[in-house]
């Protein structure tokens, strides 16, 4: 194992050790024992087979398609694909929240946008917003903020914050297969990375707790930010403009921007997630899945009208993964992990 491996292991490992000391992390990011499943939430099938087949020749020295470890990168969405984004975005509930509290002491901010948006939310508007345009409302409701000061809020709120169908917290409600599949990637050196519309100061709060993956690694739609001075002091504040919305092409864009490479492995679940998809496939190398949300006894029903079908995904050379078929189980029992200031 050379230097920089060895390196970026103890900074994992050391990293998850201390999280799991707080009891604060999910116990799929422990790693299987040898000989054990490393999927056990996964039901028997050609899906999973593919998976472990993948892993298996990428990381065995002998196989054609092996590859370095400094190369193993591996690409997720997180709405959808890695916790629940029905029956509203997460960050939309968020900014509804807090734009509820704000209006409460200044009730003319209803007539100003975003809050007079927020504050005409319905049930439809929810479901049928694009993920883009509810980080545009999110943008948009804290500019003039910090980036430390934004934290706060999000992370006080996400503690208590519920899904009302599912009646459990949004914190205990990523996908057990899911968190089990980092975990197996993890274990064989792969870097984990997730690309996501949500503001990126948003995914901070919570990405590298609930999945283990770093900051440095958490790749989200970026707002313009301002520097402003005062005597000696320079702070930045959040500016009202989105940067780079992370959707559709800009997803492989800051995939490589942020990291130097490109991934050999991804999961999505939208079509704004099939350029990053198509792109860890380029040239016949990486693996690419599509998570069908089809199972609305655990879980809920995408029809997904309008958007590309599972036989126009396999023509990509998608692999389409079955929320019904392919999950044994959807959610673990145990609860997500209780949020914590780490700056």
């Amino acid at each position: 194992m050379d230097v920089r491996t060895n390196r970026r292991s103890l900074m994992i490992g050391s990293a998850l050790a201390a999280l799991t000391g707080l009891g604060v992390c999910r116990a799929p990011i422990v790693e299987a024992a040898a000989g054990d499943d490393p999927l056990p939430s996964w039901n028997p099938g050609p899906v999973k087979d593919s998976i472990i087949a993948f892993v298996t020749a990428v990381t065995d020295p002998s196989s054609p398609r092996f590859v370095p470890v400094a190369e193993r990168l591996a690409a997720f969405d997180i709405d959808g694909t890695l916790w629940v984004e029905r029956p509203t975005y997460v960050d939309l509930a968020f900014a509804e929240a807090r734009g509820r509290a704000r209006m409460e002491l200044d009730p003319e901010l209803a007539q100003i946008e975003p809050w007079k948006s927020l504050a005409e939310m319905d049930e439809g508007m929810r479901t049928s917003l694009p993920e883009e345009a509810v980080t545009g409302l999110v943008v948009d409701a804290f500019r003039g903020e910090s980036p430390d000061t934004f934290q706060f809020f999000p992370r006080e709120w996400l503690n208590t914050a519920m899904n009302p169908p599912l009646n459990r917290r949004s914190l205990d409600l990523s996908y057990q297969p899911m968190q089990e599949l980092l975990s197996y990637l993890r274990a064989n050196e792969f870097d984990l990375a997730v690309a996501s519309a949500g503001d990126i100061e948003f995914l901070r709060v919570y990405v590298e707790q609930l999945f283990g993956i770093p900051k440095e690694f958490t790749i989200g739609t970026q707002v313009d930010l301002d520097v402003r001075t005062v005597g000696n002091s320079v702070s930045l504040v959040r500016g009202g403009e989105i940067a780079m919305g992370i959707w559709g092409d800009n997803k492989p864009i800051a995939i490589r921007l942020h990291t130097g490479r490109r991934p050999i492995f991804a999961f999505g679940n939208a079509d704004g997630d099939l350029p990053m998809l198509r792109n860890a496939m380029l040239n016949g190398q990486g693996m690419a899945y599509f998570i069908d949300h089809d199972d609305p006894e655990r879980e809920f029903l995408d029809k997904r009208e309008g958007k590309t079908s599972n036989e126009g995904l396999r023509d990509y050379g998608i692999t389409v993964v079955s929320m019904k078929d392919d999950w044994a189980t959807v959610f673990s029992d145990e609860p997500g992990p209780d949020l914590f200031a780490t700056d």
